[in-house]
């Protein structure tokens, strides 16, 4: 008679176990809290992560003010770096050096270019910080062109 009880409710129970088990009823979602789409209700990674530097990606057109320095229209590119998930790649940046890319780090609506000396590969530095809206940055940088430093803004559109 035990026997019989314990093979009937040996499976009750461990179906009763398996329903209420934590791992059966996690919550899917995305789990990193440097990802654009961070869910802080997300128990188990299910590969929605969105890098906070998707949104930058692409082909802008931008305009440039420098004091001093030539003004225009240019086409730079904003591309992943392979560095780490918050690193982006810009080129062409207020229409200097177009072969020549930028490092930036992205955080969240924010990018930080920090202070690299050799840009364009003739050692004119450049430091700056940035922000995007929609489909537009803008970017706030200074750069030290024939000894004299300029302040200058980039405002680029996708």
């Amino acid at each position: 008679m035990i026997k019989n009880l314990q093979s009937f409710f040996l499976p009750f129970f461990i179906v009763l176990a398996l329903a209420f088990s934590p791992a059966c009823n996690t919550a899917p979602g995305c789990t990193d809290p440097a990802a654009e789409n961070f869910d802080p209700s997300a128990e188990t990674e299910d590969g929605s992560c969105v890098s906070q530097r998707e949104k930058f990606l692409g082909i802008y057109s931008g305009g440039n003010q420098c004091i001093g320095l030539p003004s225009g229209t240019h086409i730079s590119e904003i591309k992943a770096s392979n560095d780490n998930l918050t690193d982006v790649l810009i080129s062409n940046i207020g229409g200097f050096y177009p072969g020549s890319y930028i490092r930036a780090i992205v955080d969240k609506n924010n990018l930080t270019i920090p202070y690299q000396e050799n840009w364009g590969t003739t050692g004119i530095p450049i430091v700056g910080a940035g922000s995007i809206v929609g489909n537009s940055i803008s970017i706030q940088y200074q750069i030290s062109y024939l000894g004299v430093i300029r302040n200058c803004v980039y405002s680029m559109d996708k």
